[in-house]
């Protein structure tokens, strides 16, 4: 049956935007032999409730004959497509004097197309000159043959120059693929304090809803970036489809979100001098006792002296991550007691089908993260970073920051030297920058060829901590925490804690890097610190090999940044290598015309490379002079404030 080709008709708006199936394109023929009529590479489906797909049909010229008239034959799929029906494309609507028909077979379309008007010089265009349009049958399910322009019966494809004779007409075919409209589901994961969580990895997968038998197909993976986010990206319609999203998170770290600040605040509300609300109480929970104890304290203080990235050494079946729903969230966010885990267990998977759902939006927390930290929250940020193979001069030394707070407190390491007595001394200075640190932890990695573990000296104040220390082969980890029945947090900046390591072989280095590793901080109240790194050299070099670079050091001042401004917070620091215990460096900031402004001295207890710092934030801008007195050198320095 013949049926005359529509002038127009409306068109279906889908949910794609992928090119709108060829309507605007110019398709290239592969040779300028003959006109062609050409199918695109890919097409997409219209999805349900839509009952029908359209797609374009090109044609090209590339010859210098002006084509007046097409006929050709494209084949289809007659199981997924009940029917086709072709209309006048983009390029041909506009055209007014013309004539075309088609003929619709069980498994093929052969259609004509011809001039009418009396323009000599008439040529169609190149473009998509017709829309084909594939009526879904009762067997669609988003998936369906690719167009062809040979089949099993053939047909005389031919195009008609101006003076009305055959020529034949080129079919060129650049996949006729089909595909279904790409699905963007969305997920959003946050953290139990409503932050971003990165790092959450995701599985889709998809089945036929019409074989529930069937086994799933992996669609992808792929985790939340910094902003908690992942978007699905697939063709699939999920009328005809099902959707699975998962996410084993009983297979996750705890993201640096466990430190010596959560055994802090969990002892701390183990006395109930510091209460848990919210979330807290669901995370502090460790062993499911349905209240927060010392046991749950020691389970941290446990965690950090093994080491370990689980709590299997202690608890079976609780793992790091669990997952809450908005609807739990809401309820975790609100809670005054710790839930009963027996009507209410942790949730460690998320495996759930999303036909009809718009997005997933899970919350995570951490067990044992009783501080809320939040999973991957604390970004590790490398200040200097080894050459691999060629070793490094410095140690390798992270910033840690958290999410949505600032730079707090700053771990300092001198530039180390070997000692006379074949030991090194790794001195740990804590700026506090008005902080009152009641918590703090840190590890370094060394080489084992070099140096042997030997103790960890602690200062007045983290004298009074209480606290753990853990050796491995090339480790050690130092932890601790304020004893409130003991007072001490660290408010100045003196040396808290020291490193001493046995040196094997004194003679056969130079120098070698330490690596410090799972560094973090809390204040009094048992909150979380942001960690600047250290800002210095921190090299670990061998005196008896000295570097002639460090000579001035040893005899003089190093005084940085010069100079100084409100982006530096207006410090001046100052480090230099003092031989002997027990001594005090003066210091005194003049102006240009002789002035003293500023004294100080503070007290210097142990031998090797020191750091102090001066803070020039209440003097104007300007120039001045810094006079540094120790016992064995004065030294003057011109200093410029921006």
């Amino acid at each position: 049956m013949k049926k005359l080709m529509a002038l127009f008709v409306t068109m279906l708006t889908t949910l794609s935007t992928y090119g709108q199936n060829g309507a605007n394109e110019i398709l290239t023929p592969p040779n300028s032999n003959s006109p062609y009529i050409l199918v695109d590479t890919l097409f997409t489906l219209d999805n349900f409730p839509a009952t029908h797909t359209d797609v374009y049909i090109h044609f090209a010229n590339p010859t210098a004959d002006n084509i007046k008239a097409v006929q050709f034959r494209l084949f289809y799929d007659n199981v997924k497509f009940s029917s086709a029906q072709m209309f006048w494309g983009p390029t041909a609507l506009s055209v007014a004097d013309k004539y075309g028909s088609y003929f619709n077979s069980s498994n093929y379309i052969n259609v004509i197309a011809t001039y009418t008007g009396n323009n000599t010089s008439f040529d169609w265009n190149d473009g998509a000159m017709f829309r084909l349009r594939l009526t879904h049958s009762s067997a669609f399910n988003g998936i369906a043959d690719s167009i062809a322009i040979v089949g099993s019966t053939s047909y005389n494809n031919l195009a008609t120059t101006g003076n009305g004779v055959d020529e034949p007409l080129g079919m060129f075919n650049y996949g006729g693929n089909f595909r279904m409209t790409p699905l963007i589901f969305p997920i959003q994961v946050n953290n139990a304090d409503a932050s971003p969580a990165q790092g959450v990895w995701f599985t889709a997968q998809k089945r036929l809803k019409s074989t529930p038998l069937a086994t799933w197909q992996p669609i992808t993976s792929d985790s939340t970036n910094s902003l908690g986010q992942l978007d699905i990206e697939h063709p699939i319609d999920t009328n005809f489809w099902h959707l699975r999203i998962l996410a084993q998170t009983d297979t996750m770290t705890d993201g640096g979100s466990i430190s010596i600040t959560d055994a802090y605040k969990l002892a701390n509300a183990a006395s109930q001098q510091d209460p848990l609300s919210g979330t807290e109480l669901y995370a502090g929970d460790i062993n499911q006792s349905q209240s927060i104890t010392v046991s749950d304290a020691f389970a941290v203080f446990n965690r950090l002296a093994l080491q370990t990235t689980t709590w299997n050494s202690l608890f079976s079946g609780v793992n790091n991550v669990v997952v809450l729903w908005p609807n739990e969230y809401g309820n975790a966010v609100t809670a005054t007691a710790v839930p009963n885990w027996t009507t209410l267990p942790r949730r460690y998977s998320i495996d759930t089908i999303v036909n009809g759902l718009a997005t997933i939006n899970p919350y995570i927390y951490v067990v044992g993260d009783a501080t809320t930290t939040g999973y991957n929250n604390p970004a590790v940020i490398m200040a200097r970073i080894a050459t691999p193979g060629g070793g490094t001069d410095y140690i390798l030394d992270p910033a840690v920051y958290m999410v949505n707070k600032p730079d707090t407190v700053q771990f300092r390491i001198p530039k180390l030297v070997s000692t006379t007595d074949n030991q090194m001394r790794v001195p740990v200075t804590m700026y506090t920058f008005g902080n009152k640190i009641g918590a703090a932890q840190m590890g370094i990695k060394f080489d084992t060829n070099i140096f042997r573990f030997k103790s960890v000296e602690v200062g007045n104040s983290v004298s009074k901590w209480t606290s753990l220390v853990s050796v491995e082969e090339d480790k050690v980890f130092w932890a601790g925490h304020e004893d409130r029945m003991n007072p001490s947090v660290i408010e100045d900046m003196t040396t808290q804690f020291t490193f001493v390591f046995d040196i094997l072989d004194p003679l056969g280095w130079t120098q070698s890097p330490l690596e410090i590793f799972n560094k973090s901080a809390g204040d009094d109240n048992a909150v979380d610190l942001s960690i600047k790194p250290s800002p210095n050299d921190g090299s670990v070099v061998n005196k008896r090999r000295l570097d002639p670079s460090l000579v001035e050091m040893m005899e003089s001042f190093k005084v940085y940044p010069n100079p100084t401004s409100d982006l530096t917070g207006n410090w001046v620091f100052i480090e230099h290598y003092n031989e002997n215990e027990n001594t005090t460096l003066n210091s005194f900031v003049y102006d240009i015309n002789g002035r003293m402004l500023k004294y100080s001295t503070e007290k210097i207890y142990d031998a090797g490379f020191q750091y102090h710092g001066i803070r020039m934030n209440e003097l104007p801008k300007g120039i001045y002079i810094v006079r540094l007195i120790t016992s064995d050198r004065d030294k003057f320095y011109r200093i410029i404030k921006n």
